[in-house]
């Protein structure tokens, strides 16, 4: 399952991409409880990493919708690592 999320673009609800999933976070069952999300950069340089929890993005067709941020908002949370 987590093999499948990674990559797919995050939109806000504006139509506008604001990132894409990195990573799936999981607790000790397995179960997804964050995602990490990639914002900014260029093929994979100068990127802002977050973490946001699970039931904050909601899943789509082909992405990601994640309701109330902006890029900028995204880029001012504290950076995953």
């Amino acid at each position: 399952v987590k093999n499948n999320l990674i990559g797919k673009s995050v939109y806000n609800e504006q139509d506008e991409k604001i990132g894409d999933i990195r990573d799936v976070i999981l607790d000790a069952k397995g179960t997804a409880t964050h995602y990490v999300l990639g914002v900014g950069g260029f093929l994979g340089m100068g990127e802002h990493d977050v973490s946001l929890p699970f039931s904050e993005l909601q899943p789509g067709k082909d992405r990601f919708t994640l309701q109330g941020y902006t890029k900028d908002r995204l880029k001012e949370l504290p950076q995953w690592k």
